[in-house]
């Protein structure tokens, strides 16, 4: 059997689930023109809009169970004052 080697650098080549179509990155384009009241270059739109992908997998990434029994067990609370 063959052995397929991985791109080495995964940003160049992103998964295809994660990959913006043309009519998604205008759409953020016009997005963060209506919130920041400037316009966004295409370049980068894809590069926020994979970084907020990347941020959205991450957080809707259920914590493993060993992972969760472990935290369950964490005695202390850490709290961040905003």
């Amino acid at each position: 059997m063959e052995r397929v080697e991985k791109p080495k650098n995964k940003a160049i080549q992103p998964p295809i689930a994660m990959r913006l179509t043309d009519e998604q990155i205008a759409k953020y384009q016009q997005i963060y023109l209506d919130t920041f009241g400037e316009p966004v270059s295409r370049e980068d739109a894809l590069i926020q809009g994979m970084a907020l992908l990347r941020l959205v997998k991450t957080l809707a990434n259920p914590m493993a169970n060993r992972d969760y029994k472990e935290n369950e067990n964490d005695k202390e609370i850490s709290t961040v004052n905003c």
